[in-house]
């Protein structure tokens, strides 16, 4: 006995990592002349919950409702949660005391004589955790379940993004067919236009012969803009595994791209990287592998375990209840490997580089989650710089256009100075619905790069277990 209390003093201590110096980052930096809605505040300012309700987009939250609630990805990720769940489970009830009971009816003839029998008996047993292994190993299972649950909120942040950029893609190609449409209308009337001066004489055959190829060319652009909503529709379907139906007309109508219409607050640091989900399911891998590394060890230790057991035997039922005939026992196990070939210590080092493997992991996504978040502010403030020029450019071609289109009527202006306004009016309108999209984009980028949006949701139907798992 004094051996053993030797022993369990000499039990190892947990494997402690300190993250933070991991990769030590520094706070974000916000390019000089990023236009925000007002001043940063605290940690909490930046709002990460439902960031698309500053929107005010009732299909767009209509539409994430179905894709959330009908994504096959999102169900993979939620049953692979539940699956971890009933594996913590398991690991809580493993190092619990175990009892059997068994019950039997015997009969046997010989020539002489036939023989009844009944037995019964009941054991349990019980292996005692001397080193913290039952410990050990039900934080693993833990860090496991949590993991699984980050990889499903990063599902989600990801599925949230892509719907987001699909709807927002959709809303610039209805933009773009409407402007492809406007354009036929204005190359046709401009073809009327020049076929009445043709035909009174003031214009030559060549300038008919123009006007009625831009016209052409208009036409021709239609079906491309046409197959470009459609290829967006078709996309939103598939995110919502086809259960868009009480949504297709709305979708289907054409919408003017969305405004942001209330003020919100973006505050950034090195600490805000760590609270995207794919770098806090790599912070759980990390803490799974500990926990793997002091299992390793600690089979190296004895194991320790109490069983015991009561069984009875008789002719009759009356006779498996009397004192005489009950059989108890009572054992104590202990056991320790002596020689292996070197197979634990193996065991352990081996461990012990997979938890180098994941803290390189967690580094490399950090720096990876660095590199999203800095080339998501970059676009959004190169965008921001555009701005201004966009518009006046679109401003500057309307007026344009309107001028050219008197000095035409008025014989100041040739037919092809004429063309040559119109196609800078509608490529300064083109330019400013696309810049409109990509304004849009890089703030569905930034939000997607700081993890935004799942703290707002609720876990999936299919990943809630009805009994949770247990804790001590």
């Amino acid at each position: 006995m004094s051996a053993l209390l030797l022993l369990v003093a000499c039990s190892s201590s947990p494997v402690h990592v300190d993250l933070a110096e991991t990769m030590p980052l520094a706070d974000t930096s916000l390019p000089e002349g990023v236009l925000w809605p007002h001043e940063q505040q605290d940690d909490d300012a930046f709002a990460h919950r439902t960031w698309w309700w500053q929107w005010q987009e009732p299909v767009l939250d209509r539409l994430l409702e179905r894709v959330l609630a009908n994504n096959p990805s999102i169900h993979t990720a939620a049953l692979n949660y539940r699956l971890a769940q009933q594996q913590a489970g398991i690991a809580h009830a493993q190092y619990q005391p175990r009892a059997s009971m068994a019950a039997g009816v015997s009969d046997s003839h010989t020539r002489q004589s036939s023989q009844h029998g009944m037995n019964s008996s009941v054991s349990a047993s019980w292996e005692l955790d001397l080193w913290g292994s039952r410990r050990a190993l039900q934080e693993q299972a833990v860090a496991n379940m949590e993991q699984n649950l980050a990889q499903l909120r990063a599902a989600q942040v990801s599925l949230i993004a892509n719907a987001v950029q699909v709807y927002v893609d959709l809303r610039v190609a209805q933009q773009q067919r409407q402007l492809a449409e406007q354009a036929i209308v204005i190359r046709k009337r401009s073809y009327d236009l020049v076929r009445w001066q043709r035909q009174a004489g003031l214009v030559t055959e060549l300038a008919e012969a123009q006007a009625h190829t831009v016209w052409q060319q208009a036409l021709a652009a239609l079906p491309s803009s046409e197959q470009t909503v459609q290829i967006a529709l078709n996309r939103l379907q598939a995110l919502a595994a086809d259960e868009l139906h009480d949504l297709s007309e709305q979708l289907t109508e054409p919408q003017p791209l969305p405004q942001w219409q209330s003020e919100h607050v973006l505050y950034m640091s090195a600490n805000s990287l760590r609270q995207r989900p794919d770098v806090a399911a790599q912070e759980m891998a990390i803490r799974a592998q500990t926990e793997a590394v002091v299992l390793a060890r600690h089979r190296r230790y004895p194991s320790f375990a109490l069983s015991g057991s009561v069984s009875a035997s008789g002719l009759n039922v009356a006779d498996m209840f009397s004192v005489d005939a009950m059989v108890a026992r009572l054992a104590a196990n202990l056991s320790y490997v002596l020689f292996d070939g070197g197979v634990l210590k193996q065991a352990i080092q081996t461990q012990q580089v997979q938890l180098e493997h994941s803290l390189n992991n967690y580094r490399n996504t950090l720096i990876n989650a660095h590199e999203d978040v800095s080339n998501a502010l970059l676009r959004l403030h190169t965008s921001q710089q555009q701005n201004d020029a966009i518009q006046q450019a679109y401003a500057s071609a309307a007026l344009a256009l309107q001028l050219a289109e008197w000095q035409y009527e008025a014989g100041l202006l040739d037919f092809q100075q004429l063309l040559e306004q119109q196609s800078s009016w509608l490529a300064a309108e083109n330019a400013q619905l696309n810049h409109q999209g990509s304004l849009l984009s890089s703030w569905i980028q930034l939000y997607r790069s700081l993890g935004g949006g799942w703290q707002g949701l609720d876990l999936p139907v299919i990943a809630q277990h009805p009994q949770g798992i247990v804790h001590e």
